[in-house]
Order: structure tokens, then sequence, then C-alpha cells
């Protein structure tokens, strides 16, 4: 069943993601060298996961009184160090266990994780937003949203049946549809162009459908379709899910499915953000919190 959420949505603009500002980045040094630092290194999971794990960690380390982190720069999402700007190491002695969950009672998971992300990326450096802005722009769309809304529809599809139920197009048409827009644009921000095409052929002749290709990699969906599989190939992976990620994040409008931790980070950004109001259809809202 779908739902309807109302959040903040991001400004139309790459200059910055006017993320709000909380807690951690009061907490937190923004770099150091110093070797007394908790390291942490990614498990090299699904991008959106070790993101997660990450924010999970900050909050780990400031209910421990630690003001300062370094990464081991093993990252598979990140392997040039061309998207974040963190506190970089090449490697950690004694990486930082992440496993326990820090109690936060003044607000829900959700909002931890919210917070968590605008920390994290406002490490972003200003080449990738310079990046986002140029491939906003070769895809011709931004003109055509001024006056009529962008929908942005995210599918995880590829190897993700493995962990979620793989929802249909028609369920992510439907779901567009029942915005009840007249005029609007569509991105898709997908990894399996498998997902794109069938997309492009079931919607309405008369809906514009734009996606970012070059985030858009694993042609097979199904078992043979991994994401993690293609950035250990691609270095460039991440840069190019992160830009994808940018571009769709200029709509007001959001189709996602909950199941995945890349559209659970589209609802904590929406969250997070104050530039406008958007809506969002969950195709798979959890009922359960998860980091």
């Amino acid at each position: 069943m779908l739902q309807l959420v109302t959040a903040v949505a991001l400004s139309a603009q790459f200059t910055h993601l006017h993320l709000k500002q909380n807690d951690l980045y009061n907490h937190f040094k923004r770099h150091n060298n110093a070797t007394e630092c908790p390291c942490f290194k990614m498990n090299n999971f699904g991008m959106g996961s070790d993101l997660h794990t990450f924010g999970q960690a900050l909050w780990n380390m400031k209910a421990n009184n630690q003001s300062c982190f370094l990464v081991q720069n093993s990252w598979i999402w990140d392997r040039h160090q061309e998207l974040f700007d963190w506190p970089w190491i090449p490697y950690c002695k004694a990486p930082y266990d992440f496993t326990s969950k820090t109690s936060i009672a003044h607000m829900s998971k959700q909002e931890a994780r919210a917070q968590a992300l605008a920390f994290t990326l406002s490490f972003l450096r200003p080449s990738v937003y310079t990046a986002a802005r140029d491939a906003s722009n070769a895809l011709q769309f931004s003109a055509h949203h001024i006056t009529a809304p962008l929908v942005t529809v995210h599918i995880r599809w590829s190897d993700k049946h493995k962990e979620m139920k793989l929802f249909p197009i028609e369920s992510y048409i439907n779901a567009v549809t029942a915005f009840n827009l007249t005029t609007f644009a569509v991105f898709v921000a997908t990894e399996d162009v498998h997902a794109v095409a069938e997309f492009k052929a079931r919607a309405p002749k008369q809906w514009s459908i734009y996606t970012y290709a070059k985030g858009t990699s694993i042609i097979s969906s199904g078992k043979d379709g991994s994401p993690v599989k293609l950035a250990v190939k691609d270095p460039d992976a991440g840069y190019h899910a992160v830009i994808s990620l940018l571009v769709g994040l200029q709509s007001s409008y959001f189709v996602v499915s909950s199941g995945s931790n890349w559209s659970r980070l589209i609802l904590e950004l929406c969250l997070i953000n104050y530039s406008k109001q958007c809506t969002v259809t969950d195709l798979s809202p959890k009922t359960k919190e998860y980091w």
C-alpha cells in the first residue's frame, strides 16, 4: 500500500545541500591527523549500507566523548578520495568497533541517521557539486521543471531480491500517477539499466523521462547485477552514484522503496533540509527502525 510522507526537500541549486547542522558538527573536529583518533574501516558493502554504518559509528564515538576520527582509505565507493574530504589514513591499526548501538533518547533512530548523514555529506568535495550541476545541465530537464515539477523515482533492482521484495515497474508508474500532476518530468535513479528500459517502455508516452547513464551501469537484473562487484571493478561507481543522487534531489516528489538503504538515504535527506516541501511515496515502508 502506498504511503505519503511530507518532509522537507532539497534546493534545486548544487552549491550546497542546505543541510541542518546538529550536535555532530560541534562535537567533531573537521580535520585532524592525530594518531589517537578512532579509525573507521568501511565494510565495503553497498554504498548506502556503508554510509549508514558510518553514521552509527559517529554517534557511538560521540557517546564515548571521542571528538575526532580517521577513515581508512580502502573504501571501494571512494577509492581515490574524490567524493569525501574526510581525514583519510592508509591503514587502521585497530579499526573502530561500531557494532554497539548507542541509544539517543531525544530523537528517533531515523532522525539520528539523518543527522549523521547531514554531517557525513558536509564533507563532500565542491567538485562533486560542480559535476552534478554539469550532469543536470547535460540532461536538459532543468528548464522543463522550472515550470513543472520533477519526480524522482528510485528503483533498486539487480541483486536486491536477496534482501527485499522487488516491486514491478507498474508499482512505480502507478505511484507517479497518484501524485495527480498534470505536467512533470521524471528522473529515474537506479543502478539497473533494465529498470530504466522497462520504465520507459511502460510509462505513458507523453511522460518526459530522464536518467543519469553513468550512474546506471548494471545491465542485468536479478542475481547477476551486484553493485558491490561493480564498485570493485569500477573505481568511479560511487562517484557517479552520488552525482545521480544530487541530480535526483532537485525534485519535489519522490517514489522510493525503503527496503533499500539508498531509498532510506533519500527519506533521511528529506528530513534534514529546509528549502521547500517534498512529497514522498514509499512503496515498502518499514515498521522497524534500522540503522
